[in-house]
């Protein structure tokens, strides 16, 4: 993934951040660049991304729950602490770097958003109870926001929307199939990454939250464990969405989806709902259309706890 090019530096002072709180998995991009970071990839209202040498996405973000698998919050918002800086720009953590920007890391404390398996979480009723309550919640508050409407059409109700037909099309052969193969899957995602708008298109939001519910039931094929089959595919999407998915094969989640994920599956009273509403309120509706992954996934784990087809595990 090629480096933004270079910018040069006039009359401009070094940027200082102090880094509060972040991932595990930005905690561990952090060790693994001690001195140069990298550039800034991409700025939006209030994120900044920035790209390694090796191609990784940071993404610095202002207080609050963290939006993304690598993310950092700051004690500060982003256009209050660095108003000047764009893609291009230089960022390291050491000192004596000419850089535009320095990350501050002392006394930040990390959060651990990586999504394991639990116990008892498998069985056929439980997961299609799962599905329905989710379902539920997403046409009562969700109805005709991002690819909602796709959970309707699945379930026979006519489909107008070219874009939603697409979603069907690849869907329905897995869920008729009764099978979460290695096979299956990764036809579904070639068929879904990049498909819609926005820096993270609609499908790879779905396929992130289809991962999650494979590696919170156990049932990731070990196959997709390894990156190589989503190499190819990611070619057809965003930097950043890319970026997302990469993270959701090692298990990693934004902050909102991992904490709507342990609510739906706690075995202790808990209110999902206002989980759900955090995450729906992510992007425009790239947390509705996670919540659309997650339904899915639900629902094709519990055909196959029915049918007994878990194929290809291995």
């Amino acid at each position: 993934m090629a480096m933004a090019p270079n910018r040069t530096f006039v009359n401009r002072s070094q940027v200082e951040v102090q880094i509060v709180r972040y991932s595990f998995f930005a905690a561990a991009l952090l060790r693994r660049c001690p001195r140069l970071v990298g550039r800034i990839h991409s700025r939006y209202a209030r994120i900044l991304n920035i790209q390694t040498p090796d191609g990784q996405l940071l993404t610095l973000q202002g207080p609050g729950a963290l939006q993304a698998p690598c993310a950092a919050s700051l004690a500060e918002e982003i256009e209050t602490c660095a108003p000047h800086l764009a893609p291009g720009d230089l960022v390291a953590q050491a000192y004596d770097a000419p850089v535009a920007m320095r990350l501050v890391t002392a006394n930040a404390t990390a959060w651990d958003g990586r999504l394991r398996p639990l116990a008892n979480l498998t069985t056929a009723a439980n997961l299609r109870d799962t599905a329905d309550q989710l379902a539920r919640w997403l046409t009562q508050h969700t109805r005709a926001q991002g690819i909602a409407p796709v959970l309707a059409a699945l379930n026979g109700v006519p489909v107008r929307s070219p874009l939603h037909r697409r979603f069907c099309n690849a869907l329905t052969p897995m869920l008729a199939g009764s099978n979460v193969s290695a096979d299956s899957v990764e036809d579904m995602a070639a068929q879904v990454i990049g498909l819609g708008e926005g820096l993270t298109p609609s499908g790879d939001d779905l396929l992130v939250g289809f991962l999650a519910v494979l590696h919170l039931t156990g049932h990731l094929p070990t196959r997709l464990h390894h990156p190589a089959w989503l190499d190819s595919l990611v070619a057809n999407t965003t930097d950043l969405s890319a970026a997302f998915l990469r993270a959701a094969l090692k298990g990693h989640f934004s902050e909102p989806m991992a904490r709507l994920m342990q609510a739906l599956y706690s075995s202790k009273s808990c209110d999902w709902q206002a989980r759900a509403a955090d995450l729906a309120g992510v992007g425009h509706s790239s947390g509705v259309d996670a919540m659309v992954g997650i339904t899915v996934a639900n629902r094709l784990l519990a055909a196959v706890g029915t049918t007994c087809q878990i194929k290809s595990l291995n």
